[in-house]
């Protein structure tokens, strides 16, 4: 039994180093994000944005296995499945498994660490983005402020498309 439980929280390890890196590397894009952002570049925008989307899906992967393992151990440690990692440690014994809840533990660490600043990069994004919207809006505004009217009464005044801009065209 011993060597049973063994196995799956050498497996456990592995999982949140796993999820370890792509958590680091799901940061990276979005480090990469805000330059491009910066940069207002649509292509790295979507390129990244990919990359991205298929970490994600990688995760959800793990994330998965993840909970099958949370399962088994809770049923071999006698905790509920819902426990955080820390909780869950607090029922191994540390005699044969110490080693192996350190290494949790440091995982636990690293994966908090990059979750914290993911989660300040993407508001930094975000705040990125709703200048870039806001820039766009005011230039919109800009180059429209005499043609609004025009837009939607040019029919009516019975004139001429020549009168129209661009950006009124595309309205």
């Amino acid at each position: 039994m011993e060597d049973l439980v063994k196995g799956y929280l050498e497996n456990f390890r592995e999982l949140l180093r796993r999820e370890a890196e792509l958590v680091k590397s799901i940061l990276g894009l979005e480090e990469e994000k805000y330059d491009a952002l910066k940069q207002v570049n649509v292509k790295d925008l979507l390129s990244i944005n990919s990359r991205e989307e298929d970490l994600l899906q990688f995760m959800d992967g793990v994330e998965r296995q993840r909970k099958e393992l949370l399962l088994l151990l809770a049923r071999a440690f006698g905790f509920e499945p819902e426990n955080t990692l820390s909780q869950m440690l607090a029922n191994v014994p540390d005699d044969p498994f110490a080693v192996l809840k350190n290494e949790l533990l440091a995982l636990r660490e690293e994966i908090k660490s990059s979750s914290s600043k993911l989660q300040v990069t993407m508001k930094e994004n975000s705040g990125m983005v709703k200048a870039n919207l806001e820039i766009i809006n005011l230039t919109l505004q800009f180059a429209n402020r005499h043609a609004i009217k025009e837009t939607y009464d040019y029919r009516s005044r019975r004139g001429a498309r020549e009168n129209i801009t661009i950006i009124n065209q595309i309205a």
